[in-house]
């Protein structure tokens, strides 16, 4: 399994660019001298506009994260297919797909075998990692209903009588 990047995310999301150069003056100067000379020159005007700001909102993520303790994550290209929860206070790169669920039971459906080959049929190939499409997996993924029950939870093997007689074949008398 991989390591943390240690790397650190600059998240300037509902902020203006006054409101950060008033309460984060550092953060404001770095993001100003690093980011904006590049972003002036994109043709995007929402980039070009909110240069503090992230390229893409990801407000699905955002929204889907709002609540919850911990999600469910992977690596997008990678040998092995391993889920795993992440903090909910991280903020994942476009290097992850990101679940989210915050249920146990859903990261143990999510790493049963099954599920991995399902993922490893499915998804597509980087060189000799299988490379899990976001897109493709988030809206077709297989999930049982974690309701629903079986009418017998723990149904009970049927025990065989030592007094049971053996098999005979049929009578074939008329």
């Amino acid at each position: 399994m991989g390591h943390s990047r240690d790397a650190m995310v600059i998240d300037l999301d509902n902020l203006s660019s006054s409101d950060v150069m008033i309460r984060f003056p550092a953060v404001f100067q770095w993001v100003f001298e690093k980011v904006k000379p590049e972003r002036d020159q994109n043709r995007e005007p929402y980039r070009r506009d909110n240069w503090w700001l992230f390229g893409r909102k990801n407000t699905e993520l955002r929204s889907g994260l709002s609540g919850l303790v911990r999600y469910v994550a992977t690596v997008e290209t990678s040998k092995h297919r391993v889920f795993v929860f992440l903090d909910a206070s991280i903020l994942p790169d476009n290097k992850l797909v990101n679940i989210a669920l915050d249920d146990a039971y859903f990261l143990g459906v999510l790493s049963s075998r099954i599920h991995v080959k399902w993922t490893l049929a499915t998804g597509s190939t980087f060189g000799r990692q299988a490379c899990l499409r976001q897109d493709h997996m988030l809206r077709t993924i297989p999930l049982p209903n974690p309701h629903r029950r079986p009418s017998h939870p723990h149904p009970r093997p049927r025990r065989s009588s030592t007094h049971t007689a053996s098999a005979s074949k049929p009578s074939t008398q008329t």
